[in-house]
């Protein structure tokens, strides 16, 4: 225990001209010698937004032995592309700071990223969250606009749906729902795949099957199928996005 704390010490005292006891752990000037904020605490998870990590030394570091490594446990560093970012302070004039900073970049995942920076061998943390990003347009396909009142291939229906933003992208596993109504908007027919959680890309998929007379209850089904796609697209107020496709059922 002894070896650690003059090690670590010795490496502190490297950074500038402060007495040994000042970097006793807990110490108020070791807490100072260098402050970590973040531009923005939290930043949608959109793999586009990013926030700006600045680290601000005390005026008696030493700028050339004051090397910082940056670590994320989710998101990249933009200076990098990687988990990891290695950088020197330089001299800020409009803050009177010798400062070093990094660029973090969100996942579409949502969820919250660690942020450790280490200098001499101190470590110190921050949180960033990524938070949910919602989608601005929702595209609904299908790769038959006919379909016939059977239980079979013929009775199928392969939709696609995909979602986006003008700028950035949604959150990964976004619920897109998919609704099959008949010519009075009754539910009509089952899905046999029912993938309603959004890719990297935005995508969901669908396997749809209007189904016979036995399968709907008695009903031979003839006429205009809507196929409704349903996605939040804002958290407060509640608001979402649709689109339409519709379908022919004929004999």
């Amino acid at each position: 225990m002894k070896f650690v704390l003059i090690s670590l010490c010795l490496a502190l005292l490297s950074l500038g001209c402060y007495r040994e006891s000042d970097y006793e752990i807990d110490s108020d000037k070791s807490k100072n010698l260098f402050k970590v904020t973040v531009e923005k605490p939290s930043v949608l998870a959109d793999g586009f937004s990013t926030s700006q990590i600045v680290i601000a030394f005390d005026n008696s570091v030493d700028s050339l032995k004051a090397q910082t490594v940056f670590k994320t446990t989710s998101g990249l560093f933009v200076e990098s592309g990687t988990a990891t970012f290695t950088a020197m302070p330089k001299f800020n004039y409009d803050s009177s700071k010798l400062i070093v900073t990094a660029k973090l970049k969100s996942t579409q995942k949502v969820d919250s990223t660690v942020i450790s920076v280490e200098v001499a061998g101190f470590i110190k943390s921050v949180v960033i969250k990524f938070t949910q990003s919602y989608p601005e347009i929702t595209d609904l396909t299908a790769n038959t606009f006919t379909v016939k009142p059977k239980n079979n291939q013929e009775g199928e229906v392969q939709f696609s749906n995909k979602i986006s933003k003008l700028q950035g992208s949604p959150s990964l596993n976004s619920q897109v729902d998919l609704n099959i109504y008949d010519s009075v908007f009754r539910p009509i027919g089952n899905f046999r795949v029912n993938s309603n959680r959004s890719d990297t890309n935005g995508n969901t998929n669908y396997v749809y099957v209007l189904g016979d007379s036995i399968a709907n209850n008695g009903i031979k089904y003839i006429g205009k199928l809507y196929a409704i796609s349903k996605v939040q697209s804002l958290e407060s107020p509640v608001q979402y996005l649709r689109d339409t496709v519709i379908i022919i059922s004929s004999n």
